[in-house]
Parts: structure tokens; sequence; C-alpha cells
């Protein structure tokens, strides 16, 4: 039979311990604690740029300027109201124009413009 070690004989450092002990309180691990900073990190190095504006009632089109648009660039469009999605985005230097069909009510529309791997 194999016997278990006393975890007292484990050397842990202090500033390990005193990690896991507020980690526990908030209910992480330090390696999930580790994770979840490697995932802000990882977001705040993609470059993200976005505009709001309104498709007002009866208007097909809106266009934004963005800086820093490239070939590595995503655009992603969002409008406050399920069910909108465009027809058409071109893109012009910094200009983005994106073509709806015709609302009947404002809309609300948020694009994002993301570089690298999103």
């Amino acid at each position: 039979m194999k016997k278990i070690p006393d975890p007292g004989k484990f050397s842990v450092s202090p500033l390990y311990k005193r990690a896991s002990v507020k980690l526990m309180h908030m209910n992480f691990s330090p390696a999930t604690k580790q994770l979840l900073d490697n995932d802000v990190f990882l977001k705040n190095v993609i470059n993200k740029n976005e505009a709001i504006t309104t498709l007002a009632t009866g208007q097909t089109s809106i266009t934004c300027t963005l800086e820093g648009l490239s070939d590595n660039s995503s655009i992603s469009v969002y409008a406050d109201v399920p069910g909108v999605g465009y027809t058409d985005i071109v893109v012009d230097g910094d200009n983005v124009t994106i073509t709806f069909e015709e609302q009947k009510q404002d809309i609300q529309v948020k694009v994002v413009v993301a570089d690298g791997m999103v």
C-alpha cells in the first residue's frame, strides 16, 4: 500500500499561498486566474476600432470612418433590432459603407473592425 505524503512536507512559496487564499475566496485557482489574465491580454493585443451610428427611417446605407483598416481586418455589423442584416459592405480607404434594405424605423448600428485572428 502506497503511503500518501503529508501535505505539510511540501514547500510552497508565501506568494503562492497568498494568491491561493485570495483566489480561493473568489473561487478561482491560480491556474484559472492565469488563463483569465492571458485571455484579457490577448483581447487587448487585437486592435479593435468601432463606430456606432443611426440608420434613419427610409435610409438604405451608412458610412463610418474607421482608422487602421487593412487586408487582415474583419468587419462585424450589429443592429439593435433583431433580424436586420446588411446587404453589402464597401471599404474605401478608412471609410466603410454598409447597405441595408430600407428600414421602417430608426436603427442603431455598431460596426466593429478587428485586426488579427478573431
